[in-house]
């Protein structure tokens, strides 16, 4: 548990994710207006709050987009919202906390949960169990303030928050356009609801995968090395060469993950990479 008060500026998704889940500590939601608001049960403070100094010791994260980190912490300095006394943070997956470190300030750290926030009309906490990555020189004063939102840290060497994020984009931004294109393809196939359809089955596997995480939770052709009907699903795609495209690429890399695992053997392995070229 942190001894110091807890200010989140910015009241986008990461932000109220985060502020939603902070029940246990008294954190302090900022948008950058001057206006007060709610969301959903949060009040968003006008900027001004941020001038409260009733508590010396405090922690202020920047939950703004990361091409405005820089600036806002800049204008936070400048205008006397922030100064060398507290320790500042910011929720970037991409961007170091070393960005911060040009200026003086009790401590700087950078935590990236690894979570797809909902959207902000939507008010939902960051979720119980919610991994996040920390690094800087105030890492102790993160994993506080995360452990008592109930997250899973983890402390990350800031050269490796690039392939965590490029990773993190990976399983949580990119199948969304598998999603979309599937859709569209079963739709074509004359399947009502399309849409929900494609989420229900993607909801499957990962709900199979979430209680047993491993390749052995896969149903399918390429579990079953199934490969009369791999190819026949690449010929049914043949009017949709993007879908194609991606069956191709995608059952590449499982076949690869089954082969090394020893569920798919290598002569059916050889036999499938025929199919797919």
């Amino acid at each position: 548990m942190t001894n110091k008060a807890v200010f989140i500026v910015g009241a986008g998704k990461a932000g109220v994710g985060l502020a939603l889940a902070l029940t246990d500590v008294p954190a302090t939601l900022i948008t950058l207006s001057t206006n007060k608001s709610k969301i959903g049960p949060l009040v968003c403070h006008p900027l001004e709050r941020l001038k409260d100094r009733t508590s010396v010791a405090r922690v202020v994260i920047l939950a703004v987009p990361d091409k405005a980190l820089g600036e806002t912490l800049t204008r936070l300095i400048n205008e006397g919202y922030i100064n060398s006394s507290d320790v500042v943070g910011h929720l970037s997956g991409a961007m170091p906390s070393s960005i911060f470190a040009t200026h003086n300030l009790a401590g700087y750290f950078s935590a990236h949960p690894l979570h797809a926030f909902a959207p902000v009309s939507q008010a939902l906490p960051m979720p119980a169990g919610t991994a996040v990555m920390i690094e800087g020189t105030a890492s102790k004063d993160a994993v506080a303030i995360f452990l008592a939102a109930k997250a899973k840290t983890a402390i990350i060497d800031p050269a490796n928050k690039p392939l965590c994020h490029a990773a993190a984009v990976a399983a949580s931004n990119l199948p969304a356009a598998l999603l979309l294109t599937s859709a569209k393809a079963l739709s074509d196939a004359g399947v009502p609801q399309a849409e929900l359809v494609a989420v229900k089955l993607a909801n499957s596997l990962l709900a199979n995968w979430e209680r047993s995480p491993n390749i052995n939770s896969l149903t399918g052709p390429m579990a079953r090395g199934d490969l009369a009907t791999i190819k026949s699903n690449l010929a049914a795609l043949e009017g949709n060469p993007s879908l194609q495209t991606a069956y191709k690429v995608l059952t590449k890399l499982l076949a690869a993950e089954l082969e090394q695992e020893g569920i798919l053997d290598a002569k059916t392995a050889g036999l499938l990479e025929d199919i797919l070229s």
